[in-house]
């Protein structure tokens, strides 16, 4: 059986660096205890998911911005940390693996699971290669916005629509090329928006990942059939090109649809230098993130 993605994206840890001078009630030391703290916790045990979470609650509220941003990502690194090491106990418990499978939903090592998963912001998700554990879309979004700067609250408000809303499993888009589209605008406006924003990186992968798909298609999910463009696909683009002529994805679709419309709508050899030249890369062949 195959293991499905548990993490849609690579998580980039950024760190802040401080010039400051350190005492007991610094930001700086309340930063860096947080930090010592988190290696302190079982990455193991799913309650330290919400242990993590109090003790952001109780020391980051009246702190700058830049201090609270900094131990949000130390956190959010942490969250995902427990994901990946629990999920491992989960998979290796096929005991209850095989309750699910069957069914077995009023079962209690079943609904114990599903209780101390819920307390601590995860859920049960499955795929074709099975069960596994996931994030509640919201969770981040809810418990941090109070408290992060504009920009890393906007990343999460997308990103848990993006998670609630899935995206491909087994090389098949869950979304339309039409939401496809929205997802790359949204990126693009909002690395336009924040350039300097801590979460940058991961919103440049997820436009590049979401534009490499839209333009190359997935397995399961073509744009087109033997090298000719589908119609609809056409449709697509015609309208990406007509909404956003003046974005910079905008205009890379349009040269693509011009190089393909000069080759009745089919895919040649005239496209290696567009690919290189606009650094898409083909997902053909390629399994992505499930959310």
């Amino acid at each position: 059986m195959k293991k499905p993605i548990i993490l849609l994206f690579i998580i980039i840890t950024i760190q802040f660096f401080f010039g400051c001078s350190h005492n007991s009630k610094s930001p700086e030391s309340l930063l860096a205890s947080f930090r010592e703290n988190l290696e302190k916790l079982h990455k193991s045990d799913l309650s330290s998911i919400s242990q993590a979470l109090d003790n952001y609650r109780n020391n980051f509220s009246n702190v700058t911005p830049e201090i609270k941003d900094s131990a949000f990502i130390d956190y959010r690194g942490f969250f995902y940390d427990v994901i990946n090491s629990y999920y491992q106990i989960f998979w290796n418990n096929q005991n209850l693996v095989n309750k699910l499978n069957s069914n077995k939903n009023d079962d209690p090592e079943v609904l114990q699971l599903k209780k101390e998963l819920d307390k601590n912001g995860l859920r049960l998700s499955k795929t074709e290669g099975g069960y596994y554990i996931d994030e509640q879309p919201n969770f981040l979004y809810n418990n941090f916005k109070d408290y992060v700067t504009q920009s890393i609250k906007e990343f999460l408000l997308i990103r848990s629509k993006e998670l609630d809303e899935g995206f491909s499993e087994n090389s098949k888009l869950l979304i339309s090329f039409k939401s496809l589209g929205d997802r790359i605008v949204t990126w693009e406006n909002y690395l336009n928006k924040f350039p300097a924003s801590p979460l940058s990186a991961e919103a440049k992968f997820s436009y590049h990942l979401y534009l490499n798909t839209f333009i190359t298609g997935l397995d399961n999910s073509p744009v087109a059939i033997d090298e000719n463009l589908l119609p609809e696909i056409k449709n697509v683009y015609s309208d990406y090109i007509r909404e956003n002529k003046n974005t910079e994805s905008g205009k890379i679709v349009e040269k693509f649809y011009s190089i393909v419309s000069k080759n009745n709508f089919h895919l040649t050899t005239d496209l290696d230098d567009f690919y290189e030249e606009n650094q898409i890369e083909s997902m053909k062949g390629m399994e992505p993130p499930t959310r």
